[in-house]
């Protein structure tokens, strides 16, 4: 996509041609590119050129006779026109010209004007330090051309361009404090110091405390340090002395004093001609200090009267610091040189030409606390930058390689390398140990590590507390915290207080890392800050996705008002939209995560059911993988199959990070849906089956575990499977402790094993689950009944038969009948059907079915036991009491006199000419009982 041209007035580029002969010609070339336009000046022979203030440059012959265009208005789409001296041509407004030199040719690529600066943030995002007010930059003057020698056209792009300034915040327009020397008070003065006035002496804050620089080697007394609190470091010709900050430098009687509240004379710096330069009438010596903020080398100018620097400037090469006296610069580039001159002081890059286009008056003081080396300079330059740092790290000696290691990774740092520079920081801690205290490794480190984080979980150790100053660290915390999804709304307070210093990084590092800072804010439900954030970035593709979440964010909830419906279905529908249009995009990740984010909020909204929503989610599994996104998709799938009651293709997507502690967390509450759902309503056995079985890890402790066990016991006897229903009682009974559940899971236990043909494992698994003292009625009753059953499978019916007769329950009564019966005991089974007939069945009064199918089987036992006596009580007493049918006549010939015994039956029944339905009950009154179940 084309840049537009910007409409601002406009840059003058003038090019003044001087000529040799009337036959010398410039021959001029025009060629446009996606975002760009490439002038090409074939010079003649003898020609030179060089640049002159706001990017002028100026060609001359060698003897000074004016130089031809050839051809003539080729310049015509840059408005050009001639001037006194020569061509002038007009660029629109803030364009970047980059030049170099090939031979005999110049090289010139105009591009547009880049963005426009960054509005103000609400007030709660403002530090104090963003509201100091910079020193108005006064106009260029004029410059006399010179000449540029080969060597210089060789230098990095940046040295002929104007770089485009870093976004920043404006600040307040308020004055600076008008230049006075101050007059104190006696109640003011605090501190004599040993230096008379015409000492040049310096002094600003740094990492907390005030250095103080004097050129006098002559030490400050013990007492003096032990009032200032100070201490006191040689200089080549000077002293040093680092105290608590607070107080300010001032001259009176003819000494230097140290007082408090003091406003010192304002010294105005000034950019021209590639310099800077701090006008002053005293200037004296410079000298190099430590810095003790990281441990790098700070210029130091001192002067003789007071006059300080009041708000800190930055360029991509050095940052003047703010200073109570004198002058400070914290130099970026090996190139940069402070001297002192007549009247002041002069600040520039030696033999290279300063980019002051990109001189940042509004920079705050956060800036000054910047430790990595990331100026914001042309993505040709950093990479160039990048080769000569890799070149002089390789050619360094073995021990003298680790800070040279340090600057190839902030170089890969710069251009958004950070899986790369971990690498290199990696290999240089390994090399150097000297490193590890290094405050500038440190942070390298974590920047390298934020921008390319470890597939594993964070550690535990990354800290969510606040910031101490918004600082480079700070900013750095805040990339961690966001890219590990951890305390978004602290990772959004660190974004907007450091914001000043991530504007002015380089272009691709912002492209990483201004996307994360506005959708972290988003999430954190910081929209004011998240638009204003966006509104100086109006044509940032890097910021699509995050416009599209804060349009996300202002919609209404799902439950708003009628009257608003309307409006709230077309927002609804823009940004749904939007999603679907960032979807289709190139760019894989883009793409995936604009699906993923219009999938999950047509769910929210009801607009799609839970199984297109699942197949929408799923399409998106092989879209983007191997990182939290991924695991964040496989979530919501889950969650969506979940919903379609899919527990079991649920719980396998997210079996992989089952040693998450979260993932852990979401497998257990799926789980736990799913055994909700099952009570209300039950799943096929074989269904329950195989979700418990595949996760048993996720069964919760104590009685809902024991009753989810159960109900896969049951769900294994249903499937025919006892042996297996025994074999998870069995570890239900190894982890329960001796009482109640141990002794109920031991009955189960037992009855599966009886349903497996195995009475002795029942008897063992009664013994191994008894308990000391009294049970429940209903567990002893089926603890009582399954003993019985044991004992008959056994053969000791003995045994089976008295502790039924113990019991004395109508169930024991019952079950002590049955087993006599399927034994053969008839006698004692008549007895024993006579004690469950008097507890059953009424004595007065009609009989039901139940009532007569009792009195049947007694009679079957009275008969084949040989009792006729109880066969016509039986019949005198209860034949009458029958209804007429099929048990009637059973009873009647059972009863009757001339049945001898059971064989005699059929026979009767055709004696009698009884019905042919009566068969089956003959057969079933001589057949064996099937036991009813325990429950």
């Amino acid at each position: 996509m084309k840049r537009e041209p910007c409409r601002a007035q406009a840059l003058t580029l003038a090019l003044l041609l001087a000529a040799t002969p009337a036959s010398a010609h410039i021959l001029l070339r025009e060629g446009r590119h996606r975002g760009y336009t490439r002038l090409v000046l074939t010079l003649p022979a003898g020609a030179t050129a060089s640049l002159s203030p706001g990017g002028m440059m100026v060609a001359k012959s060698a003897n000074g006779s004016p130089l031809a265009l050839a051809p003539p208005g080729r310049l015509a789409p840059f408005a050009a026109g001639r001037s006194g001296e020569g061509l002038r041509v007009a660029l629109p407004a803030g364009s970047e010209v980059h030049a170099w030199r090939l031979g005999n040719r110049a090289v010139f690529d105009v591009r547009p004007a880049p963005h426009l600066p960054l509005p103000p943030l609400p007030p709660h995002h403002v530090s104090r330090a963003m509201l100091l007010p910079p020193p108005p930059l006064p106009p260029t003057p004029p410059r006399v051309a010179g000449s540029i020698s080969q060597a210089q056209w060789n230098l990095p792009a940046q040295a002929f361009a104007r770089p485009r300034a870093p976004h920043a915040l404006p600040v307040a327009n308020a004055p600076l404090p008008a230049a006075a020397t101050t007059t104190l008070a006696p109640a003011r003065r605090d501190i004599a110091l040993p230096y008379a006035a015409n000492v040049p002496i310096a002094a600003f804050r740094r990492a907390g405390q005030l250095l103080f620089v004097a050129a006098s080697r002559a030490p400050p007394p013990p007492a003096l340090l032990a009032q200032l609190h100070a201490t006191a470091t040689p200089l080549a010709s000077g002293t040093e002395l680092a105290m608590p900050p607070g107080l300010t430098p001032v001259v009176e009687h003819g000494a230097w004093h140290l007082v408090h509240g003091a406003v010192p004379p304002a010294l105005t710096a000034r950019a021209a001609h590639g310099r800077v330069t701090v006008p002053t009438a005293s200037p004296g010596p410079v000298f190099s200090v430590r810095d003790p903020l990281h441990g790098g080398l700070l210029l130091v100018g001192t002067i003789a009267a007071p006059g300080a620097v009041g708000s800190p400037w930055r360029t991509p090469f050095f940052t003047l610091l703010p200073t109570s006296a004198g002058v400070a610069v914290a130099a970026h580039a090996d190139t940069v040189q402070l001297r002192a001159i007549a009247g002041g002081f002069l600040l520039d890059g030696g033999p290279v030409v300063l980019p002051l286009g990109a001189f940042n008056a509004t920079a705050s003081a956060t800036q000054g606390a910047r430790l990595l080396d990331l100026p914001d300079l042309p993505l040709a330059t950093l990479r160039r930058r990048l080769t000569e740092a890799t070149f002089a790290a390789a050619t360094a000696p073995p021990l003298a390689r680790g800070p040279a290691r340090l600057r190839v990774a902030q170089a890969m740092l710069a251009l958004g390398m950070g899986g790369e520079a971990r690498g290199i920081l990696r290999l240089a801690a390994n090399a150097d140990a000297r490193l590890a205290t290094n405050p500038v490794f440190k942070l390298a480190k974590n920047a390298a590590a934020a921008l390319h984080p470890e597939p594993q979980a964070p550690p535990a150790s990354l800290s969510t507390a606040p910031c101490a100053s918004a600082g480079e660290a700070c900013l750095w915390r805040a990339v961690r915290l966001a890219a590990h999804r951890r305390d978004r709304a602290s990772a959004a307070g660190m974004f907007a207080a450091s914001l000043p210093i991530l504007q002015a990084y380089p272009h691709p590092l912002r492209t990483r890392l201004l996307p994360l800072a506005a959708e972290t804010m988003v999430k954190a439900g910081d929209l004011a800050a998240a638009r204003t954030l966006l509104a100086a970035y109006p044509h940032a593709r890097s910021l699509r996705l995050a416009r599209v979440m804060v349009a996300e964010a202002a919609l209404p909830p799902p439950t708003a008002g009628t009257g608003g419906r309307g409006a709230a279905a077309r927002a609804l529908d823009a940004v749904l939209a939007a999603y679907d249009r960032l979807a289709l995009s190139r760019d894989r990740l883009l793409s995936f995560r604009a699906a993923f984010r219009a999938a999950r909020l047509r769910a929210s909204r009801g607009l799609v059911t839970p199984a297109r929503t699942a197949a929408a989610l799923a399409r998106l599994r092989y879209a983007w993988r191997g990182d939290r996104r991924a695991l964040a998709l496989r979530e919501a799938l889950a969650d969506a199959r979940a919903e379609t009651g899919q527990w079991g293709r649920a719980l396998a997507l997210l079996r992989r990070q089952a040693s998450d502690p979260g993932i852990k967390q979401k497998l257990a509450n799926i789980f736990a849906r799913a055994m909700a759902v099952d009570v209300a309503h039950p799943m096929p056995p074989l269904r329950f089956v195989a979700l418990v079985q595949s996760n048993p890890d996720l069964l919760p402790p104590g009685p809902p575990g024991e009753a989810i066990l159960r109900r896969l016991a049951a769900a294994l006897a249903a499937l025919d499977l006892p042996d297996q229903a025994a074999h998870v009682y069995g570890r239900m009974l190894e982890s329960l402790p001796q009482g109640i559940p141990r002794a109920t899971v031991g009955a189960d236990l037992a009855a599966q094993r009886l349903a497996a043909a195995d009475p002795r494992g029942a008897l063992a698994a009664l013994d191994a689950s008894a308990v000391a003292g009294a049970l429940p009625p209903v567990l002893l009753q089926k603890r009582t009944l399954l003993f019985a059953r044991a004992e008959a499978g056994l053969g000791r019916m003995p045994a089976a038969s008295a502790a039924l007769a113990a019991l004395g329950t109508i169930p024991a009564l019952a079950e002590r009948a049955r087993l006599l019966e399927r034994a053969g005991d008839w006698p004692a089974a008549s007895v024993a059907l006579r004690a469950y007939a008097a507890a059953t069945v009424p004595r007065t009064g009609p009989l039901d079915s139940a009532a007569a199918t009792t009195l049947i089987r007694l009679a079957t036992a009275a008969g084949r036991a040989g009792d006729p006596a109880l066969l016509a009580a039986l019949r005198a007493h209860d034949l009458a009491r029958m209804a007429p049918g099929h048990a009637a006549d059973l009873f009647r010939m059972l009863t009757d006199p001339a049945a001898l015994s059971t064989a005699d039956l059929p026979r009767l029944a055709r004696t009698w000419g009884l019905p042919r339905g009566i068969a089956p009950a003959l057969r079933a009154a001589g057949a064996r009982l099937v036991p009813p179940p325990i429950h």
